[in-house]
């Protein structure tokens, strides 16, 4: 710190030295004017950018029409090819082309002063819009009319004499001005593109003319006219009617001339008639609302094409209830996952989650698929809408070209969410984890998600359009939506999970069997009909022979006797092909059984092997950390002999080294014995040991594994205290492996949580609790919170997790190694003070073997 004594000399300095340099003046500080050039480079990311920053700025100005021509091949004295961009908005007068159109970064925006006639909150910042200009070519001409005002300037501006050679100040721009003639104005507005927007008597417009492009290439390139429409004309949210603002193209280059690309609406009754489901949100901190409808198109497409047991004549929306605990989620207590994840900031001295401001939204969910449900359901929609789609391939094609979940900042786009390459929403990473056929993916859902300026202030977009800035309340707000999608990926899995409960297949392990037999029958009764109609023929030959024919028969009926013995030959003939396939069916049925019988013992050692990796995976830290110990400990022994033998040479006195090392090779013993407990932890689960199954008292094993074991170790270490309460004895017909892997899984999920719950001050003690009872069940809980509502009704469905990192895999390999060996798991409806559940129950009685 410095004294008083040092700031005394420091005056003293200063006023010395003004002295000493009697003569003072004050010089300005100036910058060539190739900065501003450099400025638009570098905030104007290329020219589409430029182009949206130029109709934010019409929108800014109250426009409610907005026009855009873009010509490649007019050539003009001031160079090749020009844009123009015209609005029937509020215009300018002097003061504000002076004050503020040809000052760049003035602060008339960063104050977000609400626009005069709309009271719009601004979208461009910090000048970008005037910067933009330059961006796309070498002469800007901007011809304005304030709506107060009855005077029209013209400003040009040759952005050329913006270089090396020339200081800032000293360039100029041009401003004419004159008094309004209605016939010049009228040839600004377009009574079909631009009409005159007229409010109290007056109107204003601004049309700004950029001649000789800078790219002509990029306005030239195949394909643009798609690019216009997908990145400007869909800056503005189509999916509401939008009374605000409407933007019309009209673009000619060297392949397209006066192609005319204007605003749609998308109608949303359409969107959802097309869906299998629609899903609507809403977010106000700390509450998310998710309103998912799954229509009767979902659960029809979930049928198959198998037959299904129990299905209703007609379903309704939500045939399976939605899930109760995801809609109405209270970020700070119901959703682990964002509460210990969401990002903090500093708010009068405290740390408080970042809120990213009240924001809602709405999914659309498709099935592009052909089976009849999905196509009556395209026929019903075609058939509302035949005006505008000639088929159902059209309708399909129109959903796809809208893909992708977008959002809208005050009805204008928030670029790149929702871009073709852009999956914001990580919809690849659920549909490859959770694995829901029918869950939101990117090319099946289309949606939006709304802001406000007002609202969502907090969050800021980068200048190159890029996204929001991922400062804290911008990672909360893409956590947050992040979160939904995973939530109904979720809860669509659970609804075909569910739906196959309630309707199962009418196919099990024995269907082959049931299969075989009908074959076998009907190949029997179809085999007695033919020997039956073989018989039948040989009568009728036998009683049309020629011979035995009376001299009085009928002509006619021995044409028709002779028709019938053929056909009957063809049936025959048919009928013993029939009978090939049904035996040639019996024999792939049984080759299919094999296959089956074959792949499911094969998939049963990938259950174990995956839960044996968990595991690993957790002892891999305290492996790592031995084998560090011990190779450390090996290297300071070498450098003691080394020592040693150097002083044994001189003659000098080694036994305090002697004895260090000695130390150090104890301390490799002890690290090389916990090395092998965990190997010896980890054996029983490797799979010659695992084949073996013995009779196991479960209340020795789990003494030996956790109270007295590595896990015991382990747990003393993170603080957990183990508890075994026995209120009967287990004994069961299993192998150890099998034990191991099942309860060092609970466990590990245990001390997760433990950690995190303990570490938030949320709970006061850390415990893992096993009771045993004589009904052949094991109970397991610890002392945290419980399970997350959120998962509580999908804990042992695969990839459902809240960890940030974690698979969702341990407690549905569990349920698997279980039923695999005629056991099995549930989460105890019993809640405790979280009011959460908490208590899992393993149910051993199938595995039951008393000793002898």
């Amino acid at each position: 710190m410095e004294s008083p004594n040092d700031y005394e000399k420091e005056n003293v300095f200063q006023k010395e030295l003004y002295v000493k340099f009697a003569q003072h003046e004050q010089l300005p500080i100036n910058a060539m004017a190739r900065v501003v050039i450099q400025l638009g480079e570098q905030l104007i990311e290329n020219e589409i950018v430029a182009l949206l920053e130029i109709v934010k700025n019409s929108y800014d100005a109250d426009a409610k029409n907005i026009f855009i021509e873009i010509d490649t091949l007019t050539r003009t004295n001031l160079g090749q090819g020009f844009i123009r961009i015209r609005d029937n908005g509020n215009g300018m007068n002097r003061e504000q082309i002076q004050n503020g159109f040809l000052v760049i970064s003035t602060l008339s925006k960063t104050k977000k002063e609400l626009s005069p006639r709309y009271n719009r909150i601004p979208l461009g910042e910090k000048g970008v819009g005037r910067l933009s200009t330059q961006r796309l070519a070498h002469f800007l001409n901007v011809k304005t009319k304030s709506w107060k005002e009855e005077r029209e300037y013209l400003l040009s501006i040759d952005w050329r004499k913006f270089n090396d050679e020339v200081l800032i100040g000293k360039v100029e721009a041009n401003l004419d001005n004159n008094v309004y003639s209605e016939a010049a104005v009228d040839e600004i507005h377009d009574g079909k593109y631009l009409p005159k927007h007229i409010t109290d008597g007056l109107f204003g417009f601004s049309n700004l003319s950029m001649y000789g492009l800078l790219n002509l290439d990029y306005w030239n390139q195949e394909g643009i006219e798609k690019i216009l429409a997908k990145e400007v004309i869909k800056l503005i949210s189509p999916f509401k009617k939008n009374n605000n603002v409407s933007i019309t193209i009209n673009l000619t280059n060297s392949k397209l001339t006066n192609e005319v690309i204007s605003t749609n609406n998308i109608d949303e009754d359409f969107l959802e008639k097309a869906s299998l489901y629609k899903v609507i949100f809403h977010f106000k901190y700390p509450v998310l609302q998710i309103a998912p409808i799954f229509k009767p198109i979902f659960y029809k497409s979930l049928e198959g094409k198998e037959s299904r047991t129990n299905l209703p004549d007609k379903y309704i929306e939500n045939h399976i209830p939605v899930d109760e605990k995801i809609q109405n989620i209270d970020l700070t207590q119901e959703n682990d996952k964002l509460k210990y994840n969401l990002r903090k900031t500093a708010h009068k001295g405290k740390l408080i989650n970042a809120n990213p401001g009240e924001f809602s939204g709405v999914f659309y969910v498709y099935n592009y698929g052909n089976d009849p449900s999905v196509k009556e359901l395209y026929s019903s929609v075609l058939s509302q809408y035949s005006k505008l789609f000639e088929d159902s391939k059209d309708i399909k094609d129109f959903l796809k070209e809208n893909v992708g979940v977008k959002i809208f900042r005050d009805l204008f786009r928030v670029l790149p969410y929702g871009n073709e390459d852009n999956d914001w929403l990580g919809f690849t990473k659920l549909s490859q984890s959770i694995g829901s056929y029918f869950g939101p993916k990117v090319h099946n859902t289309i949606g939006y998600i709304e802001i406000t300026s007002d609202n969502n202030s907090n969050l800021k977009e980068m200048t190159n359009r890029q996204g929001f800035i991922l400062d804290p309340y911008g990672e909360n707000f893409i956590s947050i939506c992040k979160e939904v999608a995973t939530i109904i990926s979720r809860e669509s899995y659970r609804q075909s999970t569910q739906f196959n409960k309630l309707h199962p297949k009418i196919v099990d392990e024995t269907a082959h069997e049931t299969l075989q037999n009908t074959i076998n029958q009907t190949s029997s009764e179809f085999k007695e009909i033919l020997v039956q109609t073989q018989k039948i023929a040989s009568d009728l030959r036998s009683n049309t022979d020629p011979n035995q024919q009376s001299l009085f028969e009928d002509p006619m009926k021995n044409a028709l006797i002779e028709k019938a013995e053929t056909s009957i030959s063809n049936l025959i003939e048919k009928a013993y092909k029939v009978s090939s396939n049904l035996d040639k069916a019996t024999n792939e049925i049984q080759v299919a059984k094999k296959i089956f019988d074959f792949t499911k013992e094969e998939v049963e050692p990938l259950f174990e092997l995956s839960s044996l990796g968990i595991i690993a995976e957790a002892l891999t830290h305290e492996l790592n950390k031995a084998n560090i110990n011990t190779r450390f400990r090996a290297q300071e022994i070498q450098s003691m002999l080394l020592v040693c033998l150097r002083k044994i040479e001189a003659k000098e006195d080694v036994n305090a080294l002697i004895k260090k090392a000695y130390g150090e090779i104890r301390l490799i013993e002890a690290e090389t014995n916990s090395i092998e407990r965990q190997i010896r932890h980890l054996a029983p689960g490797f799979r010659q040991r695992k084949r073996s199954k013995q009779l196991i008292n479960l209340n020795d094993e789990l003494k030996m594994m956790y109270i007295d074991g590595i896990m015991s170790q382990r747990a003393a270490k993170a603080g957990i205290k183990m508890k075994l309460i026995e209120n009967g004895d287990i004994y069961i017909e299993c192998n150890q492996g099998l034990i191991m892997q099942i309860f060092d899984n609970l466990y590990l999920n245990s001390e997760h949580w433990l950690h995190l719950f303990y570490s938030n001050n949320e709970i006061e003690v850390k415990e893992f609790i096993m009771r045993l009872n004589s009904d052949y069940t094991v109970e397991v809980w610890d002392s945290g919170k419980g399970i997350d509502p959120t998962i509580e009704n999908v804990v042992f469905f695969p990839f459902q997790t809240l960890k940030k990192d974690g698979r969702g895999l341990g407690l549905y390999i569990v349920n698997n190694l279980l039923e695999n060996q005629g056991g099995n798991i549930r989460l105890a409806m019993e809640r405790n003070d979280f009011k959460r559940r908490f208590k899992f129950v393993i149910d051993f009685s199938g595995m039951k073997k008393e000793p002898k």
